[in-house]
């Protein structure tokens, strides 16, 4: 991003100067209307216009004004992507514990973000992604009647720590050469 040198503003002392002032203020808004204009993605620009902001609107002020505004619509759409995802993530498509969830606490922090708020069925969520490969943990959880999300997150944590030690020490017992050797 370039950077542009600070623009001074002759003060305004009366009508001796008036239109000169006016003149280079007209010129500093259409400076400010351009640099916006050209720090705004064109995609951006079309929801801009979308949402009824004039592209031929020169008033910086109105440009600006209507960015918050349409960024905190958030489409319906996105919210229901993330819904989807969230509600069909499967533990055994990621390839450890870990990964698995490390993208449902990202799809719910999103959630939360864009919706407004938690709420209980990413617990659910979360329990539907490991009752394939880890049905008792899911049924110990089910069993409880009032989920909670700590509580899973943290059993799921200890379960995907006990598998990456079991794994790394696995991994160390074969670096030492004591794997099966066929006679």
């Amino acid at each position: 991003m370039a950077t542009q040198p600070y623009l001074q503003v002759d003060q305004l002392l009366g009508e001796s100067n008036y239109r000169h002032w006016k003149a280079v203020w007209r010129d500093k808004k259409a400076m400010a209307t351009s640099t916006l204009v050209d720090s705004i993605h064109p995609s951006m620009l079309d929801r801009l216009e979308g949402a009824g902001w004039d592209i031929a609107d020169r008033d910086p002020f109105h440009l600006w004004t209507a960015i918050p505004q349409v960024l905190q619509k958030m489409p319906a759409g996105a919210v229901m992507d993330l819904t989807r995802e969230f509600g069909t993530i499967e533990s055994g498509d990621f390839p450890t514990l870990h990964a698995f969830l490390a993208r449902a606490l990202t799809l719910k922090r999103h959630l939360c973000e864009l919706a407004g708020g938690d709420t209980p069925i990413f617990t659910y969520f979360l329990l539907n992604g490991i009752r394939k490969q880890y049905p008792a943990l899911c049924e110990k959880h089910a069993a409880m009647g009032a989920v909670d999300w700590t509580a899973v997150v943290l059993d799921i944590c200890h379960k995907a720590n006990a598998q990456e030690f079991s794994n790394s020490s696995l991994a160390a017992v074969q670096g030492l050469g004591f794997e099966k050797r066929r006679v």
